[in-house]
């Protein structure tokens, strides 16, 4: 048994059931793996043991419903003839309909309260469902809100209006009905008795019935309790390495981290919908996750409806259904403190990030819309096209040239909530959805014409819905905007289940093989069409929002996933953005965050597991190189950079493995391997890093994923490069059942070293029970489809290694399933030719510039507001060290990396003297001053014969102590001939871009005007006054130093820069004085003030 190093597991969350998400997905989790009570022996937790107490109990309640009418209960019946439940009706007036006008209160009956919790729905029939908001009240009389999608209803088969709320939506409310363990009386027992639904709205209610969209599975699965696969015997996986070819997928030869390392955020990777150049904690959060693990903001959305709740846009009065674009000329223009903000914390990001667009203001949206989804009237297309051009346009203005490289026209713009002509004009919708794209596209490409601009934001894609009709309409809106959109994007996700494929039923997420069968229709379409556009994957992930140690199993599970796979799609997609934001301010308490708030939200308390995500994949780099699973479930990719190599594997095959990891390294040697993993045991998560003794039999855990590293003692050379090209058929979605579908395929045989043919296929509603017969020109290759053979729509694929022999240079290929109902979606046919070897481009003078950079940061400080600097010391910010760190970063990946790009190279190199100048302008020669004990004097008095000084308690903001500074004989002659108190550096000070900053406290019963003057070397004096009223603290801000016209109003304002600006990094005197001229002391003959905390803040 190998020992354990860096063991972290997550004990918090195994005695509490977070969400109805963790109870669905073992209960129902696409493989089960049947432990009994008695057979298992493993001490289950407590609220394991009451859910299966609780789900027991639903043979009794199926009966006593049944009982009072057959009809209160619908069954899904199996393949294998069994039957689940999927849904019963506890509440029912059958033929007399009860009007609610306002609301009205239902008992939930006790045994439905034992059972709610593992069904997805609750559903209401009945009028009342247009409308319909929900409350629920538990045994303590305590009323929470149960969320309905407002508007969101479909008629049922009686034609009645139905609507539904999840049951996860009160999974972080704590009423009782998920959590009955937290719901005792006295004695310790469950109290069941007293739940309430309180219905408000108007209009007549049917029913009320719990629903499971795929029936509820027989047993109670305590497989996460348990060691995932060990009822069945271990596999022997083996897996082929070789780091002698360099891969190229399609011509895309490595990994981009930048398509890949990223993580969601607001809007973009500052809030550009503001103007606030100061770093909050969000900005620290998103900052942190770049430069601890590389990852960059992918994806932020942008409301149109908060312009107008929170910013004030306004219709054009002029113009109904238009907008008045003045806010985007009062708040839209170049903010340079603003683009100074965004270049420090994200140097090498420049545009390359996408931006959602979604709520459309009142004045365009359909009437009754829900202003949070604002989707436009068909008459207000082109109105609302042009302000989302006007909009980008006021962005790249704002940004001077960084906003969005890719714009998506609308958030999931696919389902009904978000583009309700789905459910008010269904016949016509998606050709709505295409004209709308167009035209925004079209008015975007106006304003800014390098926005590249996208959708359709697809929130579901299973296209395998309703006989592949969604195939269909998605298909049609690709060639209705194949010459305005620039790209295609849709989202991912995983429905929260314990393992991924499923014995019982088929599967219904993607990394079950849906995701390639999605991704090979799509791209072959665009082949026949002449359409090849990139896919953005704008969000990926799970349903699963729990927090318990098996929630955050299942998640990580899901992402580790999506990035393996994704990297194998790799010429295919420009971007994935998994759903994961650093944290969520608009959801403080989200589980789905790698960070978490404090109790007041005023900063950050730790991280959760999700962190594990980004250790995994942070050092994982590097040229493709090819890897070969012997196992269909077994997943891989490998890379290598320099003496690494990274070998990412994720074992979905429901057993146990022993993996076998067989590397060519050439010439090099292995000196060490070790492997960070995750996966689930005995219902805890564990994230760890461990050595690999030996690599012929590494033994994996079932869903586990594992990433190796090998280091070699030299980098080998690549002797070639191995081509894998796609070749695709030329038709796609043809019918199984009649006469063999038959493609043509041409491909070039030049140098073909292997050959593998692909074929998706997918069936509504079950899979096949024949065989699949493939004849490549005179070869003839069977597949069993038994594994189909079950409940649920299936999409997927089979992969047929074929003799390279065998391959044409045109290729006819026949598919057969003699089964009527489903759909051959398409084939493609992947070569691999043995290529040259890549060669490089000279990263020497990148080298250089990374050695210089790492110069440039010796001997600087780090301070955040210069104290416990030496007088005369230079210092930075630490954001600003860190980002020149990873600037600095990313340019040695680069320099290191034996095949890299001209254009790599010059945009490494770009980046980083960018950010080195960021560097240079940002380095501070100014202490901080705060007159504490001990602190130098750095100060004179311009005349002691008329002030003098004191340092006492009194405003201090910054330690204990301030500086009094008294003023005994005021000047009212002498016009600008104040008194001083003086700082002044024989050295210079330099402050950079940043700003000076001092606190100023009026300790007088009357108001008092105090200047500031900054002189440079070459002794220009920029003049700054502040006023103060009586007994008040100011903090004086001065940012002003370029050059430009006086400013003055009555408060506050500045001159003497009209005819040079100040040079910030040779600033030889600070003075502070009173204007002893103020109205305020004509009959005054002292006065004073008290200053402190004088400092550079950013």
């Amino acid at each position: 048994m190998k020992k354990r190093k860096h063991v972290k597991r997550y004990k918090g969350g195994v005695a509490y059931v977070a969400s109805w998400i963790l109870v669905f997905s073992m209960l129902f989790s696409l493989n089960v793996m049947k432990v009994s009570a008695e057979e298992t022996r493993y001490v289950l937790p407590e609220n394991i043991r009451i859910n299966k107490e609780d789900y027991d109990t639903i043979p009794a309640v199926i009966e006593k419903y049944k009982n009072l009418d057959p009809n209160n209960v619908v069954f899904i019946e199996q393949v294998n003839g069994s039957k689940l439940i999927q849904r019963i009706n506890f509440i029912d007036f059958k033929n007399q309909h009860v009007q609610i006008n306002g609301s009205m209160t239902f008992d939930i009956p006790e045994e439905i309260a034992k059972v709610a919790r593992f069904f997805g729905d609750v559903r209401f029939e009945g009028e009342i469902a247009q409308d319909l908001q929900l409350s629920i009240i538990n045994p303590k009389g305590q009323s929470f809100d149960w969320q309905i999608l407002s508007g969101h209803y479909w008629n049922s088969p009686l034609g009645l209006p139905t609507t539904y709320t999840k049951t996860s939506w009160l999974s972080n409310l704590n009423t009782g009905l998920l959590e009955p363990w937290d719901m005792k009386d006295s004695n310790g027992n469950i109290i069941y008795d007293g739940y309430k639904l309180v219905l408000k709205g108007h209009g007549k209610l049917k029913d009320i019935y719990l629903w499971e969209e795929k029936g509820l599975s027989e047993e109670y699965d305590v497989t996460a309790y348990t060691v995932i696969g060990e009822d069945k015997p271990w596999l022997n996986v083996t897996l082929d390495v070789d780091a002698t070819k360099n891969l190229s997928m399609n011509g895309v030869n490595k990994l981009d981290e930048d398509v890949y390392k990223r993580y969601h955020v607001n809007s973009g990777p500052i809030d550009i919908g503001t103007t606030d150049s100061s770093v909050t904690l969000l900005d620290k959060a998103y900052h942190m996750v770049t430069k601890d693990y590389g990852f960059l903001p992918g994806r932020g959305a942008f409301h149109f409806y908060g312009l107008e709740e929170w910013f004030g846009l306004k219709e054009d009065a002029s113009k109904p259904g238009y907008t008045d674009y003045s806010l985007f000329d009062q708040q839209y223009q170049k903010n340079k403190a603003f683009i100074d903000k965004y270049d420090k914390l994200y140097p090498t990001i420049g545009n390359n990030y996408a931006l959602t667009l979604d709520a459309w203001p009142s004045w365009q949206i359909l009437p009754g819309g829900n202003p949070h989804y604002g989707t436009p009237e068909l008459d207000k297309f082109e109105p609302a096209a042009e302000l989302a051009g006007k909009l980008v346009a006021a962005i790249e203005r704002k940004l001077d040239g960084r906003g969005p490289k890719y714009l998506e026209v609308k958030n999931e713009s696919t389902i009904s909530i978000e583009w309700p002509y789905l459910h008010t004009h269904p016949n016509n919708a998606w050709n709505y959805l295409s004209d709308f794209h167009n035209q925004v596209a079209t008015k975007i490409k106006a304003e800014s014409p390098d926005t590249l601009v996208g959708g359709p934001s697809s929130a579901f894609m299973y296209l395998e819905q309703n006989n592949f009709d969604e195939a269909r309409k998605q298909l049609k809106f690709m060639d209705d905007t194949k010459h305005n959109l620039d790209y295609y994007s849709h989202h991912f996700y995983e429905n929260g289940h314990l393992l991924i494929n499923d014995e019982d039923s088929n599967p219904d997420g993607f990394l079950c093989g849906r995701l390639e069968a999605v991704f090979g229709l799509l791209k072959n379409h665009m082949a026949i069409t002449g359409n090849d556009k990139p896919i953005i994957i704008t969000e990926e992930g799970t349903y699963n929002i729990g927090g318990t140690e098996i929630d955050y199993f299942k998640k990580l599970r899901t992402y580790h996933g999506y990035m393996l796979r994704f990297m194998n799609l790799a010429d295919s997609v420009d971007m994935i953005v998994p759903f994961l934001y650093p944290i969520i301010n608009w959801r403080p308490d989200s589980n789905d965050t790698f960070y978490k708030y404090n109790a007041t939200q005023t900063g950050l308390d730790g991280t959760t597991p999700l962190i594990h995500y980004l250790e995994m994949w942070k050092d994982y780099r590097g040229a493709f190189i090819p890897v070969l699973s012997n196992n269909n479930r077994v997943f891989t990719h490998a890379v290598r950079h320099g003496k690494k190599i990274y070998v990412a594997v994720q074992n979905l095959s429901l057993h146990r493995a022993y993996i076998d990891l067989n590397l060519n390294t050439g010439n090099a040697n292995i000196t060490d391997v070790k492997r960070k993993h995750t996966y689930l045991e005995l219902g805890h998560l564990v994230n760890e890093e461990i050595g690999v003794p030996n690599m012929n039999r590494v033994p994996m855990r079932a869903e586990e994923t594992c990433v190796f590293e090998i280091t070699l003692d030299r980098e080998p050379e690549f002797t070639h490069t191995l081509l894998k090209k796609s070749y695709y058929g030329n038709k796609t979605l043809q019918p199984t059942g009649g006469a063999p579908a038959t493609f043509s395929v041409g491909c070039d045989t030049n140098g073909l070293e292997r050959s593998v043919l692909r074929v998706g296929f997918g069936k509504s509603d079950t899979g096949f029970s024949q065989d699949m017969t493939i004849k490549v020109n005179n070869s003839v290759y069977n597949k069993d489809l038994e594994y189909t053979n079950k409940n649920g729509d299936f999409l997927g694929y089979v992969d047929i290694p074929v003799d390279k022999n065998n391959i044409q240079g045109q290729n006819t290929i026949t598919v057969s399933i003699p089964e009527n109902g489903g759909y051959i979606t398409q084939v493609t046919l992947y070569n691999e030719y043995l290529k040259t070897k890549p060669i490089g481009v000279s990263t020497t003078a990148l080298k250089n510039l990374v050695n210089e950079a790492k110069q440039n940061c010796q001997g600087i400080t780090i301070s955040n507001d210069g104290s416990g600097v030496t007088p005369g010391q230079p210092w930075v910010t630490q954001l600003v060290y860190d980002s020149y760190q990873v600037a600095i970063k990313r340019a040695e990946v680069v320099a290191n990396d034996s095949i890299a790009t001209r254009e790599e190279v010059d945009k490494a190199s770009h980046d980083l003297t960018a950010m080195g100048n960021i560097f240079s302008h940002s380095i501070i020669k100014f202490p901080h001053i705060s007159f504490e004990h001990g602190e130098p004097v750095m100060y004179t008095l311009s005349d002691a014969s008329k002030m003098s000084t004191e340092v006492q308690g009194q405003g201090a903001t910054h330690g204990t102590k301030a500086l009094k500074v008294n003023v005994n004989t005021l000047n009212k002659v002498n016009y600008g001939q104040y008194s001083e108190v003086i700082l002044d550096n024989p050295n210079m000070w330099s402050i950079g871009k940043n700003k000076l900053a001092l606190d100023v406290t009026n300790a007088e019963s009357y108001s008092v005007q105090v200047r500031v003057l900054v002189t440079d070397e070459a002794g220009t004096t920029g003049t700054y006054y502040f006023n103060i009223e009586p007994n008040q603290n100011r903090t004086l801000k001065i940012s002003q130093f370029e050059k430009c016209d006086d400013f003055f109003d009555g408060a506050d304002g500045f001159w003497g820069l009209s005819q040079n600006g100040l040079d910030t990094g040779k600033l030889k005197t600070i003075k502070v004085c009173l204007w002893e001229g103020h109205s305020e002391l004509a009959n005054k003959s002292n006065a004073s003030f008290i200053m402190d905390n004088i400092r550079i803040t950013e």
